[in-house]
């Protein structure tokens, strides 16, 4: 027990130090902070989510596909995890995997809204155009998120500019 006390201490100081590290803009340092977490923890949500995102900002598709479904599989829980490997799916046009993870997102969460809103856009890009002006429609009734009163993420961590997937009306 105090083997996994210590090691619940020790990365609970290498994810402060990471968050420090990303903070002032130190991403290799901060990328082997987390990288650290990870040997001792190898599911960790926020390491697991910020290596994620740091590859996809980098243009590492595989890389952010991985890390994103290393999350998905250890939690799934949070809708945002499976949003994030949706994005990744997209950019590497694997339509299927992208279809299964907004599935997953909308089975945690069905009123998702981004969710909803990536379904929408799918059903657009695979020409489905009745079905995505439907989920559109629905997308439209929802109360918007402000008036929610959704949980946030948890992996707290959220950059949904980072997806670069954007709104249309």
């Amino acid at each position: 027990m105090q083997n996994n006390h210590g090691a619940v201490a020790e990365i609970g100081v290498l994810e402060a130090a990471a968050l420090r590290a990303a903070q002032a803009g130190n991403d290799d340092e901060a990328t082997r902070l987390w990288d650290r977490i990870l040997a001792i923890d190898p599911n960790h949500g926020r390491s697991l989510t910020a290596l994620g995102q740091r590859a996809f900002r980098t243009g590492d598709m595989a890389g952010a596909r991985a890390m994103f479904q290393r999350i998905a599989d250890a939690d799934g829980r949070d809708p945002q995890q499976w949003i994030h490997l949706a994005a990744a799916c997209r950019n590497q046009k694997d339509e299927a995997g992208e279809e299964h993870a907004i599935r997953r997102a909308l089975e945690t969460d069905p009123r998702e809204l981004v969710a909803l809103i990536l379904r929408a856009d799918l059903l657009e890009r695979q020409g489905k155009t009745h079905q995505a002006a439907a989920a559109c429609a629905r997308n439209s009734a929802l109360p918007s998120p402000r008036h929610s009163h959704r949980r946030t993420s948890t992996t707290g961590i959220l950059a949904p500019s980072w997806t670069g997937i954007s709104i249309r009306r």
